[in-house]
């Protein structure tokens, strides 16, 4: 989520692109929530962003973690995120869902800032 609303993610295959550039988005505008929604028998997910990974817990497909609980920040600015980004080398989120039965998927999502 970007300013509180939902951004619009494109892809297939479990290779997803988020496009922050452009449109209403500016380097001021605040990353403050990720989403990850999956199948109903997804259990948990574990993310990677910014050098930090967490695991989150789905609830009827859905699992949210918002930036603060991901990094300690409240929320960063875009721009802020594109300066990050750049110093890692990186502009990947790895999410790996688990399912109930213990099946693994790996998920790639690339983020243009």
């Amino acid at each position: 989520m970007v300013d509180g609303s939902p951004v619009t993610v494109t892809g297939v295959n479990n290779n997803f692109n988020i496009n922050l550039t452009g449109g209403s988005y500016t380097n001021a505008s605040k990353f403050t929530e990720i989403t990850v929604n999956a199948s109903g028998d997804a259990d948990k997910a574990r993310l990677s962003l910014l050098g930090v990974t967490k695991t989150i817990t789905f609830n009827q497909g859905v699992a949210s973690i918002s930036v603060d609980e991901l990094i300690g920040e409240q929320d960063i600015s875009l721009g802020g995120l594109k300066t990050i980004l750049s110093l890692l080398g990186t502009n990947q989120i790895s999410i790996t869902v688990t399912g109930k039965t213990g099946l693994n998927t790996e998920v790639n999502v690339t983020i243009e800032v």
